[in-house]
Protein backbone atom coordinates (compact mmCIF):
# COMPACT_ATOMS: atom_id res chain seq x y z
CA UNK A 1 0.00 0.00 0.00
CA UNK A 2 2.87 2.21 0.31
CA UNK A 3 4.03 2.20 -2.92
CA UNK A 4 0.78 2.61 -4.53
CA UNK A 5 1.01 5.65 -2.21
CA UNK A 6 4.02 6.25 -3.06
CA UNK A 7 3.43 6.24 -6.93
CA UNK A 8 0.06 7.71 -6.54
CA UNK A 9 1.99 11.20 -5.04
CA UNK A 10 4.65 11.72 -7.63
CA UNK A 11 2.23 11.37 -10.19
CA UNK A 12 -0.65 13.80 -8.91
CA UNK A 13 2.33 15.98 -8.49
CA UNK A 14 3.79 15.56 -11.76
CA UNK A 15 0.01 16.02 -13.63
CA UNK A 16 -0.50 19.24 -11.46
CA UNK A 17 2.58 20.88 -11.87
CA UNK A 18 2.17 19.29 -16.18
CA UNK A 19 -1.66 20.86 -16.17
CA UNK A 20 -0.45 24.49 -14.66
CA UNK A 21 2.21 24.69 -16.92
CA UNK A 22 0.19 23.99 -19.81
CA UNK A 23 -2.60 26.14 -18.92
CA UNK A 24 -0.18 29.40 -18.97
CA UNK A 25 1.43 27.70 -22.03
CA UNK A 26 -1.84 27.88 -23.82
CA UNK A 27 -2.75 31.07 -22.55
CA UNK A 28 0.53 32.78 -23.91
CA UNK A 29 0.08 31.04 -27.01
CA UNK A 30 -4.17 32.48 -27.41
CA UNK A 31 -2.64 36.21 -27.03
CA UNK A 32 -0.07 35.53 -29.55
CA UNK A 33 2.89 35.98 -27.61
CA UNK A 34 4.43 33.32 -29.72
CA UNK A 35 4.38 31.17 -32.36
CA UNK A 36 2.90 27.44 -32.65
CA UNK A 37 6.21 25.44 -33.10
CA UNK A 38 7.44 27.54 -29.85
CA UNK A 39 4.31 26.50 -28.34
CA UNK A 40 4.91 22.77 -29.19
CA UNK A 41 8.54 23.02 -28.21
CA UNK A 42 7.45 24.35 -24.21
CA UNK A 43 4.72 21.71 -24.51
CA UNK A 44 7.65 18.83 -24.69
CA UNK A 45 9.30 20.95 -22.69
CA UNK A 46 6.83 20.81 -19.44
CA UNK A 47 5.99 17.37 -20.11
CA UNK A 48 9.67 16.75 -19.53
CA UNK A 49 9.66 18.92 -16.13
CA UNK A 50 6.82 16.95 -15.32
CA UNK A 51 8.58 14.06 -15.32
CA UNK A 52 11.83 15.03 -14.23
CA UNK A 53 9.77 15.85 -10.92
CA UNK A 54 7.59 13.00 -10.84
CA UNK A 55 10.98 10.67 -11.20
CA UNK A 56 12.38 12.72 -8.52
CA UNK A 57 9.56 12.19 -5.55
CA UNK A 58 9.76 8.55 -6.68
CA UNK A 59 13.53 8.15 -5.93
CA UNK A 60 13.35 10.34 -2.95
CA UNK A 61 11.05 8.73 -1.44
CA UNK A 62 13.02 4.90 -2.40
CA UNK A 63 15.40 2.98 -0.48
CA UNK A 64 17.41 1.34 -2.82
CA UNK A 65 17.59 1.24 -7.05
CA UNK A 66 16.47 4.96 -7.82
CA UNK A 67 16.72 3.68 -11.78
CA UNK A 68 14.59 0.75 -10.80
CA UNK A 69 11.86 3.10 -9.45
CA UNK A 70 11.91 5.27 -11.89
CA UNK A 71 11.69 2.67 -14.30
CA UNK A 72 8.55 1.40 -12.67
CA UNK A 73 6.90 4.48 -12.48
CA UNK A 74 7.56 5.04 -16.34
CA UNK A 75 6.20 2.06 -17.50
CA UNK A 76 3.04 3.13 -15.66
CA UNK A 77 2.44 6.54 -17.32
CA UNK A 78 3.59 5.03 -20.72
CA UNK A 79 0.64 2.58 -20.01
CA UNK A 80 -1.93 5.64 -19.38
CA UNK A 81 -0.66 7.05 -22.66
CA UNK A 82 -1.03 4.45 -24.38
CA UNK A 83 -4.66 3.36 -23.41
CA UNK A 84 -5.12 7.36 -23.61
CA UNK A 85 -4.30 7.04 -27.38
CA UNK A 86 -5.85 4.28 -27.89
CA UNK A 87 -9.04 5.56 -26.80
CA UNK A 88 -8.89 8.95 -28.99
CA UNK A 89 -7.70 6.84 -32.11
CA UNK A 90 -4.38 8.11 -32.70
CA UNK A 91 -1.55 6.10 -34.55
CA UNK A 92 1.64 5.06 -33.33
CA UNK A 93 4.33 6.28 -34.90
CA UNK A 94 8.17 6.74 -34.58
CA UNK A 95 7.43 10.20 -32.96
CA UNK A 96 5.16 8.69 -30.44
CA UNK A 97 7.57 5.75 -29.47
CA UNK A 98 10.90 8.46 -29.20
CA UNK A 99 8.61 10.68 -26.97
CA UNK A 100 8.11 7.52 -24.76
CA UNK A 101 11.64 6.67 -24.55
CA UNK A 102 12.35 10.43 -23.69
CA UNK A 103 9.57 10.19 -20.51
CA UNK A 104 11.05 7.13 -20.16
CA UNK A 105 14.76 8.60 -19.64
CA UNK A 106 13.81 11.69 -18.08
CA UNK A 107 11.60 10.06 -15.23
CA UNK A 108 14.77 7.46 -15.02
CA UNK A 109 17.37 10.39 -14.52
CA UNK A 110 14.81 12.03 -12.31
CA UNK A 111 14.69 9.22 -9.50
CA UNK A 112 18.38 8.77 -9.74
CA UNK A 113 18.94 12.47 -8.52
CA UNK A 114 15.77 11.90 -5.79
CA UNK A 115 17.57 8.45 -4.28
CA UNK A 116 21.23 10.69 -4.29
CA UNK A 117 19.09 13.81 -2.35
CA UNK A 118 17.50 11.96 0.52
CA UNK A 119 18.14 13.50 3.91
Amino acid sequence: MNYLKKIGIALGISLTITLILTFINTLFNYIELYSYNIYTIIEFIIILIGSLVSGFIVGKKSYKKGWLEGLKLSIIIIILLIIFNLIFGFIFNIKIIIFYLIIISSNIIGSMFGIQKKD
